[in-house]
């Protein structure tokens, strides 16, 4: 619970519609009145335009913060998106807690679309918690949204479900991962959704890590399969859903670890058509590329220039777990070798990622 309000007194000039809004995440998610700093505590009874809100329709209540919603997932995945990771999390949280009070306020037969927003809302802001690195507040918003999803919206839960496999995906738990993605692509089966396809490609990504290169081809294979089978998944991409550029992307990735350069290419060229290809993914495509290379030491110089170049409040957990875990493997393929020795490019890309701060 403490992970979502700042613990820290926020600068005194600080707009009292921020102080508001996460007064209301603090509501939404249930932290007790005694627990809110004095600040927060006083922004309660500050008016500004999202009280009215609650006072309006519902109709126009829950059109104006889903719309507030849809705008962030498309703004995450951009470069600026990343830039701004922390306001954009920040009011995708305070849609969470608007959603929740809809709920609350609202009649029963809108009580299931406020639900289902809300379940997107806490989906969403988890997601951005997992580019932070902070596994504890994406577990218990994935949680959340998991118990907002009623019996008619099997097809988000199962979508829930595949991206709370980030969790163990970037902690390096990849049996964990083996293993949901297994149980996810079963619900998903019966269900649909964009859970069909993060399904697949998770499982895609543990078996190629597993050593299991023909599963994960086969993965692969019916990923890309069940494209059209899944609504939506032609759309522009968005932090919302999972696109056929998604799959194109990850798929991109999993080829070069399983060290299928002419596939990866071409998975990449995919990918790379769609303008609307998340600048994270862009900069995640690039590292596997890197790694292709067949010289350990120009794969590890390669990779080390690129996350120079990355501006530091956009470096995040994502890219940062994915470049520590390739220069593993760098370490290893290059103790094979007579010199039984890492070399200096591998160990100075090992030693920049143990000292980045992800912002």
């Amino acid at each position: 619970m403490y992970l979502i309000l700042p613990s820290h007194t926020p600068d005194p000039e600080l707009d009292p519609v921020i102080m508001r809004r996460r007064t209301l995440i603090a509501a939404a998610l249930g932290l007790p009145g005694a627990a809110l700093p004095a600040w927060a505590a006083s922004a309660a009874e500050t008016p500004d335009s999202d009280a009215t809100l609650l006072k309006a329709s519902f109709g126009e209540a829950y059109g104006a913060a889903l719309h507030e919603l849809e705008t962030l997932g498309a703004r995450y995945v951009t470069h600026a998106g990343a830039l701004d990771r922390h306001t954009i999390m920040d009011t995708g949280l305070w849609v969470f807690a608007q959603a929740n009070l809809l709920a609350a306020k609202s009649e029963l037969k809108h009580k299931r679309h406020a639900k289902r927003l809300a379940a997107e809302a806490a989906m969403f802001a988890a997601g951005c918690y997992i580019d932070f690195g902070n596994e504890h507040a994406a577990t218990e918003l994935y949680s959340r949204a998991h118990t907002l999803c009623g019996d008619g919206d099997r097809d988000l839960r199962a979508f829930i479900h595949a991206q709370a496999n980030w969790v163990p995906m970037y902690s390096g738990q990849w049996r964990t991962v083996l293993r949901r993605s297994e149980r996810i692509i079963a619900d998903a089966e019966q269900h649909g959704g964009f859970g069909l396809l993060m399904g697949w490609m998770h499982l895609a990504h543990a078996q190629a890590i597993l050593g299991d290169k023909a599963g994960a081809l086969d993965s692969l294979t019916r990923a890309q399969a069940n494209i059209s089978r899944v609504p939506g998944a032609r759309s522009p991409q968005t932090a919302l859903g999972y696109s056929a550029t998604k799959v194109w992307f990850s798929s991109s990735t999993v080829y070069a670890e399983l060290g299928d350069a002419a596939r990866q290419g071409d998975a990449q060229h995919r990918a790379l058509e769609d303008p609307t290809l998340g600048w994270i993914d862009r900069n995640l495509m690039r590292l596997g590329q890197a790694q292709l290379d067949p010289d350990p030491e120009y794969a590890a110089r390669r990779i080390r220039m690129h996350v120079l170049g990355l501006p530091r409040d956009s470096f995040n957990h994502c890219i940062k777990a994915q470049a520590m875990r390739i220069t593993g493997k760098l370490k290893a393929k290059q103790i094979t070798r007579p010199q039984h020795a890492a070399g200096k490019e591998v160990i100075a890309l090992g030693q920049y990622l143990n000292t980045v701060e992800v912002a």
